[in-house]
């Protein structure tokens, strides 16, 4: 899961940079606050505090090997703390 988050977060980059057609962080921040699209670990969105808008993969380790345990997508958790 840490490759495909890593993968998910260079297309969030690279589409930034595309479309905001400059390398400043105020401007990249201005487009990725507005990503709307799929990636390799689901849909990506963020909500107004910046916060990517996904079901959380829970994993563990078992026998020294991480697994998969759940997905949380209760939107009653995942709602951001100033709600």
């Amino acid at each position: 899961m840490v490759a495909a988050s890593t993968h998910t977060a260079v297309l969030v980059i690279a589409e930034a940079l595309e479309k905001a057609g400059a390398s400043d962080g105020a401007a990249l921040g201005r487009v990725i606050a507005k990503s709307n699209f799929d990636a390799t670990t689901g849909h990506i969105s963020f909500n107004m505090l910046g916060e990517v808008k996904k079901d959380v993969q829970v994993q563990v380790v078992m026998d020294g090997v991480w697994r998969h345990f759940a997905i949380i997508s209760d939107p009653m958790l995942l709602v951001p703390l100033n709600q």
